[in-house]
Formats: C-alpha cells, structure tokens, sequence
C-alpha cells in the first residue's frame, strides 16, 4: 500500500487468487471471476471500471503475476473529467492564450492611444477642409498628440488659412466677374431696345408694306435677342437659363408684339422645367420667334386659330414642338414646306447649331407641326 503521506495515497495494491480471493484489501472482500478471466485474455492486465454500493467511482487493474493464478490487484478512485492529468494541457493551452490575448489587447489600447486616436481627429479635420470650412481649428485639440501629428495638425491648419484666404479671394473675383458680366447682358439689352425703337421709328416712316413687314420681322428677332439677354442678368447662374420663365416669356412677348388677340389666335403651351445652357437660349429662342411668327403669318384665316407649343424631356432629348390648327397651306414657313424662305433658313440653322434634328410637315388634321428635338 502507499504511503499515506504520499500524492498517491488513494491507491491500494492487494493480491487475488483465481477464485477471486482478496488479500491485502479494504475496498474489495471478493473480485469478480468475470474480471480475473478478462485479464487472462488480456494477457498484460485489465483496466476495469466499477461502482461501489455507495456510488463512487473506481478504477481497477487486474493483472496476471505469471503462471501462479495469482493476481495483482490495483485500485484507486476514478479522477474524473477535471483532475492533474486533463488540467495539465487545459493549463499549457489557457495560459498562453490568456497571455496572448492580454498582450493583445494593450497592443491594441497603446495603438489606439498613440495613433489611432489622432487619425481619427485628423481625418474629421480633413472632412472640415472638404467641406469648404477653412476657419482656424481648436489648437488644443491635438494637445498630448505624439510630435508627428502635432506637426502635421499644424501644417494643415496653416494650409487651410491659406485655402481660406485664396477661396474668399476667388469667391470675390468670380462675383466682381458675374456682377461685370450681367452689367454687360444689361447693357446689350439696352442696347438691342434702342435698335428695336429705330425699326419702329423707320417703319413708321415708310409707306411700302414689304418694307414694313421686314422691319417687323427684324424688330421681332431683336427682341428676342433682348428677352434672352434681360432672363440672363436676372438670373443667378451666368452659364444656364431655366427654360421655362424664359419661353414663356417670350411667348408673351410675341403675343403682344404680333397683335395676336386682335387676329383671334391664342397661344397654348406646355413648358417642362428644364436648365439648358446659356449658349442654347439665343438660338433656341430664335427658333420659337421663326416658328410662331410664320404660323402667324401663314397658317390662319380672318378666322383665327389657335398655337400649341410644348417642351417635354425624352429619353434622348429635349423635344420642342410647335404645332397650328391652321388651314395647313404650303407656305406656312414662309417658302414652302420644304422651308426655303427666310423664316425656314433660319429655323434650319438654329437647329444645327443646337445639334438638334428638324421636323416639320402638315397634320392629319390639316394645320402645320414643326419638331426640334435637341440632345441631352
């Protein structure tokens, strides 16, 4: 037996004969026959694992001494899931994991206090300055950081003083420019009325009707060109023109200028809201003023009618159509379908030089339709 003073005193050594005699024991008064045979067949000795009558657990070995029919008998109580043997590789595996992870993580917290932290700073400094914002930052905000951030919050807070300054600099310039530049569409418009008052002066002068029909057309044209320059200066954006105060004006322009209500025609119109270039007002408007002035002048009877105009988006374009009820006669543009007169020439090349495709023809219902589709 061991010594009771010993690691190991839980184990009992005894002696068994074949019948299952035990000598030497204080756990056992008799070995089952059972275990002594599977130990023979075994050769080398038996683990065997058995319950008492109290429920304990024990482990037994039942060895062979020879060829005597004796028996060594070695027993102990079962350790169970949690004893030296299963806690040794949980112990070498969980401490360097433990020791893994705590390295870890001060690896992370020191990185994140000594770097990450201030890039983060940096990169909402960085957005400030995207964003347009270039007023001084907080210098304590970057107070504790190691040098190299200091001097690189340091450096771009002296960049964005000069981005600041050069942005109001531009910012001024560029309205000087744009006050300079509506100042100039102003004038030309004073100027293009001033031109439109000596047409009115001459044909008041001159008694031969072809004459007076020329000036008028010219005074239109030039009117148009001073609604596009008046909607230009009121506008706040010098590089486009919002389509549809423009045209609509214009159309009120016509209406008056053409005497249309004392020739029964009324104008209807469907204007989509539209930004275009300011380099597609002129002939743009030109356009409409060529299309409208020769349904008026060539689509109707004493009787009157009535003008449709429309803008709509496509898909692929902007589509302008103008459209009569007139009696559709051939010279409706002015020269024929075909559009070779003034009125029609001059409807052709605004439309080149809009890059836009010209459509024009009678309709079913017998009056006059002209399509100008402009790309996108």
């Amino acid at each position: 037996i061991a010594d009771p003073g010993s690691a190991n005193q839980d184990i009992e050594v005894a002696i068994a004969d074949e019948t299952g005699r035990i000598f030497n024991s204080e756990r056992f008064s008799q070995i089952n026959p059972d275990w002594l045979r599977r130990a023979d067949l075994a050769g080398r000795g038996e683990l065997i694992s058995h319950q008492t009558v109290a429920s304990e657990r024990i482990d037994v070995v039942i060895r062979p001494l020879g060829e005597t029919r004796v028996y060594a008998v070695i027993s102990r109580s079962a350790p169970g899931i949690f004893n030296r043997l299963s806690a040794a590789p949980l112990r070498s595996l969980a401490l360097p994991l433990l020791a893994f992870t705590i390295a870890l993580l001060a690896t992370w917290l020191a990185l994140d206090y000594l770097v990450l932290k201030w890039l983060r700073r940096l990169h909402r400094l960085a957005a400030r300055y995207g964003r347009g914002e270039f007023a001084a930052q907080d210098t304590k905000a970057f107070a504790g950081a190691p040098a190299e951030f200091a001097d690189f919050a340091r450096t771009m807070d002296r960049m964005s003083n000069d981005m600041g300054e050069r942005d109001a600099s531009l910012r001024a310039a560029i309205e000087k420019r744009d006050d300079a530049v509506r100042e100039i569409h102003h004038r030309v418009k004073n100027n293009l009325q001033i031109v439109t008052s000596y047409l009115n002066l001459q044909s008041r002068q001159t008694e031969d009707e072809q004459a007076i029909a020329v000036l008028s057309a010219a005074r239109h044209r030039i009117d148009a060109l001073s609604i596009v320059h008046q909607t230009l200066y009121q506008h706040e954006r010098l590089d486009s023109v919002q389509v549809k105060p423009f045209l609509e004006s214009l159309l009120a322009h016509l209406n008056v200028a053409l005497g249309m209500e004392d020739m029964n025609i009324s104008i209807e119109q469907d204007i989509c809201s539209v930004l275009r270039a300011s380099d597609d007002a002129i002939p743009l408007a030109l356009f409409t003023v060529e299309a409208v002035t020769n349904a008026v002048k060539y689509a109707f009877s004493s009787a009157g009618g009535k003008i449709f105009v429309t803008l709509r988006r496509g898909d692929d374009a902007l589509i302008l159509t103008i459209e009569d009820n007139g009696c559709g006669l051939e010279d409706s543009l002015g020269g024929g379908v075909s559009g070779t007169g003034v009125g029609g020439r001059l409807m052709t090349a605004f439309a080149k030089q809009l890059k836009g495709t010209l459509k024009r023809g009678p309709t079913e219902k017998g009056g006059y339709l002209v399509v100008l589709q402009i790309p996108h």
